[in-house]
């Protein structure tokens, strides 16, 4: 067993079944692109969480990052979450 792929897909696992940043991830797959500003209006939530929940679905690969009109925005990593789901099902045999 690879323990390195293991620990690197319970990390992966720990960022998306997070209440927060799995809502956030719905609301950019909705929208398909948000700025900064508009997931904090959406939320309710402190910007400095926003911004370390951003942090780290960046960084685990989940959603990108951009620049609107000088403001921050994200979009869903369509590509990073489509291999995640047939990484899922193939797991779970559906």
């Amino acid at each position: 067993m690879n323990y390195e792929k293991v620990a690197a897909a319970t990390d992966m696992v720990r960022t998306y079944h997070h209440k927060h940043r799995f809502g956030i991830i719905g609301k950019l797959l909705d929208r398909d692109e948000m700025t900064f500003g508009e997931i904090v209006e959406d939320t309710g939530l402190h910007e400095s969480y926003i911004s370390e929940q951003m942090d780290i679905l960046q960084k685990d690969g989940f959603v990108d990052y951009g620049d609107y009109e000088d403001e921050e925005s994200f979009s869903p990593n369509h590509s990073f979450l489509n291999k995640l789901n047939r990484a899922v099902r193939n797991f779970t045999g559906g």
